[in-house]
């Protein structure tokens, strides 16, 4: 089975600070998996602040929600280990996700009603999550896994 890279970038709106955010603040990670940081950049950030942009595996995310917790999950912890201003989190992950869990539908380069092509889309039923191209939005949260500091 051929292995895609599709990112999800994980986008925790997270306060300006960690630190003060309540328990409240912090998106569920309940069913993070254990993942594994293959390659990590770094790039210019403003008022010497780090930037990063980190690849992950985790065998074990299998659905929609456990690949947006583990990036997640990611993104949280490299953002604690660095002091990052900003932390992007790809995650590469098996294209097909479990029928008992949520059907996905893969539409690659839709075209626009201009004639252009549109980003990837992903469609998943049964899971909160929409995935257009490399952006993992949840319909019911704002989720723009962006770490900031």
């Amino acid at each position: 089975m051929r292995r895609v890279l599709f990112a999800v970038i994980s986008a925790v709106a997270l306060a300006l600070a960690m630190a003060g955010c309540s328990g409240n603040d912090v998106p569920d990670m309940s069913q993070a998996q254990v993942y594994e940081i293959l390659d990590s950049e770094s790039y210019p950030a403003p008022d010497d602040k780090g930037r990063y942009k980190i690849i992950i595996y985790s065998r074990d995310a299998k659905t929609f929600e456990q690949r947006a917790q583990t990036a997640i999950k990611a993104a949280v912890d490299f953002q604690k280990k660095k002091n990052a201003y900003e932390v992007i989190v790809w995650l590469e992950a098996l294209p097909k996700v479990s029928e008992r869990v949520a059907i996905a539908e893969y539409y690659p380069f839709k075209k626009s009603s201009w004639g252009n092509d549109k980003e990837y889309i992903w469609l998943v039923e049964g899971s909160g999550y929409e995935v257009r191209g490399s952006e993992l939005n949840p319909m019911d949260i704002l989720l723009n896994v962006y770490l900031h500091q």
